[in-house]
C-alpha cells in the first residue's frame, strides 16, 4: 500500500518559505525573533542625520533575492503583495529605529514632511528596481515581454505605494504618541489612493491589509 504524504505548511530553505502545494516564496522572518534592530541594522546618523537616514533605508531595499520575491511571472498576486508589505514592515522597524536616535530638533514632530517623503521615497525606489530587473531586456521576445509588462503592474507604483504606508502605519501606530503628526499625514493619502487601483484582485488584497491591526506574528517577536 503506497502512502503519500501531503505537505501544506511552508518548509524552510535558505532563509525563504516555500509553499509546497503552489511554489510561493516567501523570506523566513522567524529568523529575527528575539531580536531587537539593533542586532541586524546598524547606522551612524553623522551630521546629517537626515540624509543618512534616507540613504540608508534605500540601501535596506536594494534587491538581492528579493527580487526573486516580487516576480509575478513566479508568485500568486496574494503572495506578491504580502511579500511587498513584509519588506516595508521591515523597512518601518528600521525607520523607527534610526528615528530614536535623532537629535531633539530633527524628530518627526517637528517635521512630518520631510519624513513622509522619505518614507514614500522607498515604494518609488522599489518600483524602480522591479521596473528595471523584471522587465526583459530582449524585446525580440515579445510573447515573454508582454506577459510579464502585464504580470508587473499588480505591483505598479500606486500599489506599492499603498502597501507600503499600510505597513508604515501598522508599525509607527503602535509608537503613535511619538508619530501622532506623521499618522496623519499617512491616513490621509491612504484613504485618497484607494480608488487607484484598478484590479479587483490586488484592491481585494489591498483592503485585507489596511484592515490588519496586529503585526504579523513573525515580527511580533522583534524587540523594538
Amino acid at each position: 500500500m503506497n502512502v503519500i504524504c501531503r505537505i501544506s505548511a511552508p518548509f524552510p530553505w535558505c532563509g525563504l518559505l516555500m509553499n509546497p502545494q503552489t511554489l510561493d516564496i516567501q523570506t523566513d522572518y522567524n529568523r529575527y525573533g528575539g531580536l531587537s534592530t539593533a542586532d541586524f541594522y546598524t547606522i551612524d546618523l553623522g551630521q546629517q542625520p537626515g540624509s543618512t537616514m534616507r540613504t540608508k533605508l534605500r540601501t535596506s531595499l536594494r534587491p538581492g533575492y528579493q527580487i526573486l520575491l516580487l516576480d509575478p511571472t513566479l508568485q500568486s498576486a496574494s503572495t506578491l503583495i504580502q511579500n511587498a508589505f513584509r519588506i516595508f514592515l521591515l523597512a518601518s522597524f528600521k525607520f523607527h529605529y534610526n528615528a530614536r536616535g535623532l537629535p531633539g530638533n530633527k524628530n518627526t514632530s517637528e517635521n512630518p514632511g520631510f519624513f513622509l517623503d522619505m518614507i514614500l521615497d522607498l515604494p518609488r525606489y522599489l518600483d524602480f528596481q522591479i521596473q528595471n530587473k523584471l522587465k526583459p531586456a530582449d524585446v525580440k521576445m515579445e510573447d515573454d515581454k508582454r506577459h510579464r509588462d502585464s504580470a508587473v503592474q499588480i505591483l505598479d507604483h500606486s500599489v506599492l505605494r499603498y502597501v507600503c504606508l499600510c505597513a508604515f502605519q501598522l508599525k509607527l501606530g503602535l509608537h503613535q504618541g511619538k508619530y501622532h503628526r506623521l499618522l496623519k499625514e499617512i491616513c490621509g493619502i491612504l484613504r485618497k489612493s484607494k480608488q487607484e487601483v484598478q484590479d479587483l484582485e490586488v484592491a481585494r488584497e489591498l483592503v485585507k491589509l489596511s484592515q490588519q491591526t496586529e503585526l504579523p506574528k513573525e515580527f511580533q517577536q522583534i524587540l523594538n
